[in-house]
């Protein structure tokens, strides 16, 4: 299924690294990840100041006129953040988890954008960066923190320089750049539920202009919950952690203002699957559902699952003077996915699930930045070819009818960027953008279906494939203007745009949908945004307000169509639109040298003005569900309440902190209301102990230590009686402490 192009990429891109290593010309200078602007001094008065890149070049995060919330190594060591769902509680208006029956797929929502479904030929509504890469499919997404610099989380659309699909927002992992000395470090960590976690990091000069690194790990833990029987996979663990990761980089510096960055990484996912929880009577077995909702009844093994994940970057960066920089970013990736989902969590063969997921990607961009005393200015071109592919068999009821679903999706996406901030004076700036994308996608999407198992059909029934072809294209500006009262506070106005392309129904049946083969226009938000930044008391305090209106238009949601000679099916149109309103605080304190305390607090009015459900023959509207509807994974209210304590100890420091973070309730789906989570809150604590000159870190890290149980994720067929009319719900991690002992040198 895979196609045939991207070994000639991987030969072009390494290609690329061997005539570059070999003495090649090269053309740029890599502006080295942005380190925390915090001083030691700072860290002992003032709250933590860290640089960031949100606009493509460093610069302070309080200057930045972006909603955007970085989080540094120090701050995610300290609080025992190990994946990206950690960082939701630091974060206002940001929901992320993984993806219901696995734990490696991401669903990310910011400001009540994003997507729910992983499936290939969706396009996920908040971006994810890894360095300067972007990464197009979700499969793989839940990463562990290793040999991470800082997380950037940009809320709101970032049409202009991100481009599509971050009508939401962006997640930017960046990792460390290698020093010019030796470096290293081994972690060891012991926790909960038989975790075993080992981590190491070595880094050297082999010449004055030539660096290696590389940092490895491997994550393991028991289950969460296990396999109830009857089943002939009893007792086997659900929702446990194996993971081998690995990451090598190659920095050679021929002179000052050039640096040549080769980076690979690599991830081996073993983990079993996901535990399903059913929360319902099942109408065909008669049980009830279990008491521990980590426990799950299955009829598919859970050791089943494999996920791999690699990429390979090559940046080339040259600083032409003072003011001009060029940046070159060549990249590719690779996913694979293999899972089996038990959907109606039962111990009979219904609703199960054998899913398949590939995806490759090569992208290039290329970008000139110039930073000068009234002028900063950011331009770019970027091309993106990418193939994602699957498929997957659907087994349902006792005599069981199986549909087999596959398809590929390629898109070719160019685009042009420029953006500029001038400053008038002291005080006032203003800001300009714009961005023009292309996507062409060619989609190709089979059905199957028959009576019996696979091998052994019994009656074939109608299915069929079609392949179509659309181009999408959308134009991103953004204004904004820019008010700095002081040195140290600043107040913004703007106006951005984004948007999510469209595509096809990968799950369209052309043998039964006479339009299978019509094509879903992109999605788009228009925001404007006031905010607020400010340091107070010699930098003590931080504060950091957005207040933002966004207009959430054509929505790709699936309606139920009649068809002419009856029956019905079901479309992705463009059928929704929404209103998304909010606020955003973030608070940063450094009461005293040793007393901090940090407050987060997101509040978003998110209504849909129009949910259409269903449409006649003739085209008209038959259910309009905006009554009734409401938008997922957006909880009207958010916050967290943290609190840190700092002394010297004997040899070294000990610091002590503690966080508390509540939600308001949260929809799981935009009509059903049976998988609800109730408004929750989730206690956190760490205990952190420095050994001074020794390089020894010791941690204790408590998480959800009130044990509260909450549910993140669901699928609800509670009314197709083929499915068992099933109810099944996810969960966030039970209580679970880990201790780890970290030697750096």
């Amino acid at each position: 299924m895979r196609t045939t192009r991207f070994p000639y990429r991987k030969t072009l891109l390494v290609s690329a690294v061997l005539g570059v290593l070999s003495g090649a010309p090269v053309y740029a200078e890599d502006a080295p990840d942005a380190e925390n602007a915090a001083t030691e001094e700072q860290q002992k008065s003032g709250a933590e100041v860290i640089e960031v890149t949100a606009r493509r070049y460093k610069e302070s995060i309080k200057d930045v006129p972006v909603a955007v919330t970085a989080l540094s190594e120090q701050k995610l060591m300290d609080k025992g953040t190990q994946t990206l769902i950690d960082i939701e509680r630091f974060v206002p208006n940001l929901t992320v988890n993984a993806s219901r029956a696995t734990s490696t797929t991401l669903t990310a929502y910011i400001r009540g954008v994003g997507q729910n479904d992983p499936l290939w030929g969706f396009e996920p509504g908040v971006g994810l960066y890894i360095d300067d890469v972007y990464v197009a499919r979700p499969q793989g997404g839940v990463l562990d923190l290793l040999d991470i610099q800082r997380v950037e989380i940009l809320r709101g659309p970032q049409g202009t320089l991100y481009g599509k699909n971050t009508m939401g927002g962006a997640i930017k992992y960046v990792t460390r750049d290698l020093p010019d000395y030796t470096r290293g470090y081994v972690e060891g960590v012991i926790g909960s539920y038989n975790q075993r976690d080992v981590k190491a990091g070595f880094s050297t000069p082999i010449t004055d202009k030539l660096l290696i690194g590389i940092s490895a790990a491997n994550l393991t833990r028991d289950g969460f919950g296990e396999v109830v029987g009857p089943s002939p996979f009893a007792g086997t663990d659900v929702s446990d952690k194996d993971i081998t990761a690995a990451r090598v980089n190659v920095t050679w510096k021929p002179s000052d203002t050039v640096t040549v960055k080769f980076v690979a990484d690599d991830t081996q996912d073993d983990s079993n699957v996901r535990g399903g929880h059913r929360l319902d009577t099942s109408p065909t077995t008669g049980d009830a559902p279990l008491e521990d909702v980590f426990d799950t009844r299955q009829n598919m093994d859970p050791k089943r699952q494999e996920v791999t994940s690699s990429g390979q970057a090559l940046t080339i960066s040259w600083a032409m003077s003072d003011d001009w920089e060029f940046k070159s970013v060549t990249a590719q990736r690779e996913g694979d996915t293999l899972s089996d989902i038990d959907f109606d969590a039962t111990q009979i063969n219904s609703f199960d699930v054998p899913a398949i997921y590939e995806d490759e990607q090569f992208t290039q961009e290329f970008q000139l930045t110039y930073t000068g005393e009234r002028l900063d200015f950011v331009s770019g071109v970027y091309y993106l070819d990418g193939d994602a592919c699957g498929n997957f068999d659907v087994v349902f009821g006792l005599v069981p009818l199986v549909q087999t679903t596959y398809g590929c999706v390629n898109t070719v996406s160019k685009s042009l960027y420029a953006q500029a901030s001038y400053r008038f004076d002291d005080a006032w700036s203003m800001t300009l953008g714009a961005r023009y994308d292309e996507d062409e996608k060619e989609a190709t999407v089979g059905v199957n279906r028959f009576l019996g198992l696979p091998g052994t059909v019994i009656l074939p029934l109608p299915g069929g494939e079609f392949t179509e072809n659309e181009t999408f294209d959308d134009f991103s500006p953004r204004v904004g203007v820019e008010y700095r009262a002081s040195e140290n506070t600043m107040w913004y106005f703007s106006y951005s745009h984004g948007f999510k392309s469209g595509g096809f129904n990968m799950r369209a049946n052309p043998a039964l949908d006479p339009a299978a083969n019509q094509a879903f226009q992109p999605e788009t938000a228009d925001s404007l945004e006031l905010g607020f930044k400010g340091s107070f008391l010699d930098n003590r305090v931080q504060t950091y307000v957005a207040l933002f209106t966004q207009k959430y238009e054509d929505k790709q949601v699936p309606v139920s169509v009649v068809l002419p000679g009856g029956g019905f099916v079901s479309r992705v149109l463009n059928a929704a639109d929404a209103d998304l309103n909010g606020l955003e605080l973030e608070l940063n304190a450094r009461i005293t040298d040793d007393f901090s305390l940090f407050l987060m607090y997101g509040y978003l009015d998110a209504e849909y003005n129009e949910f259409v459900g269903s449409l006649g023959v003739d085209g008209s509207v038959t259910s309009d569900l905006s009554d009734v509807a409401r938008v997922i994974n957006a909880p009207e209210n958010q916050y967290t309440i943290g609190l840190s304590y700092e002394l010297e100890a004997g040899p070294g420091r000990l610091l002590m902190s503690t966080d508390y973070a509540w939600r308001d309730d949260l929809f799981i789906y935009d009509v059903s209301p049976l998988t609800d989570q109730e408004a929750y809150g989730v206690w956190n604590a760490s205990v952190v102990y420095y050994l001074d000159d020794s390089g020894w870190r010791f941690a204790l890290h408590g998480r959800n230590l009130a044990d509260e149980e909450y549910r993140t994720a669901a699928y609800d067929f509670s009314t197709t009686a083929v499915a068992d009319r099933l109810l099944t719900g996810y969960y966030g991690d039970p209580m679970n402490w880990s201790l780890s002992a970290m030697y750096s040198f």
